[in-house]
C-alpha cells in the first residue's frame, strides 16, 4: 500500500446522527488518515508527507451507511485500486482511505446506481496552509477594524463586506511603494513577507470560491486606462495570485467606460448590485479601477416556516415601537451569553455548516453601540471552550432586507490610509505615472427570510492622476442587533439592523 491519501470516504448516515459539524468530519478524517499512515507507512517519503498533511489535495466522500462502505471498499478491490478499510470504535466514524495513483472514475463511478452521490466536499489547500491561515487572520484582523468605523457614522440600518475592501485594498497595496505600501500594509494586518502573502491570498480566493452547498463567489477586476502602461510585475500579481483580469478602458468616454464597470458589477452579483460609479464619477484623470465582488446565497440548515411568520412588535429605541414581519423556529443552536454586554449571542447555520450567520442582541436599548465598540473583545468562536453550546432556542428573527452606499475615503483616512489619497502617494509599482486614490466605494445588498440569505457586495477603488434538554430558552431579536454572516472564523459581511423595516 503507497502512495498519497487523495480520498476519504466517510459513513454519512453517522455523521448525520452524530450530527458532527463539518469541519469536525475533515477533523476526524484527516486524524484517520494520520493513523493509518503511521500503521502502514514507516518509510522517510510518508514522514515528509505527514509533516505537510494539510497541504495535500484531498477530497471528503460521503456514503450512506456502513454496509455500502463495505461495498465500495469490495468494487475498489475487484478494480485494483489502492486502499485501506479501517473500522475505528462505534463512537467514531469508519474510514476507507483511497490512495494515489488510483484510476479515478473507478472511484467516483463505483457505487449503485440507487446510491447517493460520494463527494461530500473538497478540501484543496485549505485554511491549514500556513500562509492561507496568515492572510485569512489579517483580513479578520481588519474586519474588526472596517466594522467599527462603519458602524460609528451609520445610525440607521447598513451591511458592509470587510472582506471585499480587504481584498481590493491589498490589490493596490502590492502596487504601492515607500511609506503608502508601508501604512496600507500595516492597516490591512498583510503578512510581513510578500511571498507567504501572494500564496495565501491565491489560496483564500479559490477557497472562498469553492464553498460546497451555498453560492459563494469573490471576483476580482483591474480597469485601466488606454493612455498609461502597467507595469509587468503589478499585473503578473493581480493575475496570478487574486485571480483577477484586467482590461483597458478609454476613461475620456465616461459613459461607455461607466456602463462597462457597472455591467460587470451586475454580472459578478447576481443583479444586486447594478451601479458602483456614476458617470460623474469618471473623468478623463481616471487611470485605473480596481474592483473587488463579493456574492453569497445560503439556505438556512433548518429553515423557518413561512406560515410561523408573523407581525410582532420591534423596539427600535425605548420610546418608538413598529410592528415587523418575524420568523419563528424552535431548534436546537449555538448560544451564548455576554453578561459583561447583557446581551445574547446566537449562531444560525447555513446548509454548509462552515457558514453561520451570528447574531448578537443586546437587552439595553442602548447596548448596540457598546457591543460594537468592543468587537475585538468579544469572541465569537463557535467553540464549547468559548462557552458557545448547543441549545434548544424559541427564536424569533425579523425578516429584513438592506441596501447601502458608503463612501469609504474618510473611514479609510481614520483607519490609516491617508497618504495614499494625498499628493505624496507612491504606487511606483502600479505605474511610472504618478498615482493616487480618487475615490473607494462600496455598495452592498443583504435579504434574510425564511429560506436563508442572499447578500452581495462591491468594492471599487477608483485611482486618477495626481493632483441541555431543558424547556426551550426563548430570544426575541426584537431591537436593534449586530449581525454577520462568517465562514470558519472569516467574515464576509456585518452590519447592524435599528428598523427592519427600512430597506435603505
Amino acid at each position: 500500500m503507497s502512495g498519497i491519501i487523495q480520498y476519504i470516504v466517510v459513513r454519512g448516515d453517522l455523521v448525520k446522527s452524530l450530527e458532527w459539524p463539518v469541519g469536525a468530519v475533515i477533523a476526524q478524517a484527516c486524524h484517520a488518515c494520520c493513523a493509518v499512515t503511521h500503521l502502514f507507512h514507516e518509510d522517510e517519503h510518508m514522514k515528509a508527507y505527514l509533516s505537510d498533511l494539510d497541504n495535500m489535495h484531498k477530497c471528503v466522500l460521503e456514503t450512506p451507511s456502513e454496509e455500502s462502505l463495505r461495498s465500495l471498499h469490495s468494487t475498489l478491490v475487484e478494480s485494483g485500486v489502492d486502499h485501506k478499510l479501517w473500522i475505528e470504535q462505534p463512537e467514531n466514524i469508519p474510514t476507507c482511505l483511497v490512495l494515489k495513483p488510483y484510476p479515478k472514475n473507478d472511484v467516483q463511478n463505483s457505487q449503485p446506481a440507487s446510491h447517493h452521490q460520494y463527494c461530500f466536499y473538497t478540501r484543496a489547500k485549505t485554511m491549514a496552509d500556513e500562509s492561507h491561515k496568515e492572510v485569512a487572520r489579517s483580513a479578520e484582523a481588519f474586519a474588526t477594524d472596517f466594522h467599527k468605523k462603519v458602524a460609528s457614522k451609520e445610525s440607521g440600518n447598513f451591511v458592509s463586506s470587510s472582506l471585499s475592501a480587504h481584498v481590493v485594498l491589498s490589490m493596490a497595496t502590492y502596487g504601492a511603494d515607500g511609506s503608502t505600501r508601508e501604512h496600507m500594509h500595516k492597516a490591512l494586518h498583510l503578512p510581513a513577507e510578500d511571498e507567504v502573502a501572494h500564496k495565501g491570498f491565491h489560496g483564500f480566493v479559490q477557497a472562498l470560491n469553492n464553498v460546497p452547498k451555498v453560492i459563494l463567489r469573490l471576483a476580482n477586476k483591474i480597469y485601466v486606462s488606454n493612455d498609461i502602461n502597467i507595469k509587468d510585475g503589478f499585473k503578473q500579481i493581480t493575475s496570478k495570485h487574486f485571480h483577477s483580469e484586467s482590461d483597458v478602458l478609454d476613461f475620456k468616454k465616461a459613459a461607455e467606460a461607466v456602463k462597462v464597470v457597472n455591467k460587470w458589477c451586475i454580472d459578478k452579483t447576481n443583479g444586486k448590485i447594478t451601479e458602483i460609479f456614476s458617470e460623474s464619477e469618471v473623468t478623463e484623470d481616471t487611470k485605473l479601477i480596481l474592483l473587488n465582488a463579493v456574492y453569497f446565497k445560503g439556505s438556512w440548515k433548518d429553515k423557518f416556516h413561512e406560515g410561523k411568520t408573523t407581525l410582532k412588535p420591534f423596539h427600535v429605541n425605548d420610546t418608538t415601537t413598529v410592528q415587523v414581519l418575524t420568523m419563528q423556529i424552535e431548534k436546537k443552536f449555538y448560544h451564548k451569553f455576554l453578561k459583561e454586554y447583557n446581551a445574547e449571542c446566537v449562531a444560525l447555520p447555513y446548509e454548509n455548516e462552515d457558514l453561520s450567520m451570528i447574531i448578537i442582541v443586546p437587552k439595553d436599548f442602548g447596548g448596540l453601540q457598546k457591543i460594537e465598540e468592543n468587537l475585538d473583545k468579544i469572541d465569537l468562536n463557535l467553540t464549547a471552550e468559548n462557552n458557545f453550546y448547543q441549545e434548544k432556542l424559541v427564536l424569533s428573527l425579523p425578516k429584513f432586507k438592506v441596501e447601502t452606499t458608503i463612501d469609504l475615503n474618510q473611514h479609510l483616512v481614520e483607519l490609516g490610509f491617508s497618504e495614499m489619497f494625498s499628493d505624496e502617494a507612491n504606487f511606483q509599482g502600479i505605474s511610472d505615472v504618478p498615482l493616487k486614490v480618487a475615490q473607494v466605494k462600496q455598495k452592498a445588498f443583504i435579504e434574510v427570510n425564511e429560506e436563508g440569505t442572499e447578500a452581495a457586495a462591491v468594492t471599487g477603488m477608483r485611482i486618477a492622476l495626481m493632483s441541555m434538554p431543558l424547556p426551550p430558552h426563548i430570544l426575541n431579536v426584537d431591537r436593534p442587533f449586530f449581525y454577520k454572516i462568517v465562514y470558519g472564523a472569516n467574515t464576509i459581511f456585518s452590519g447592524h439592523i435599528v428598523n427592519p423595516l427600512i430597506a435603505k
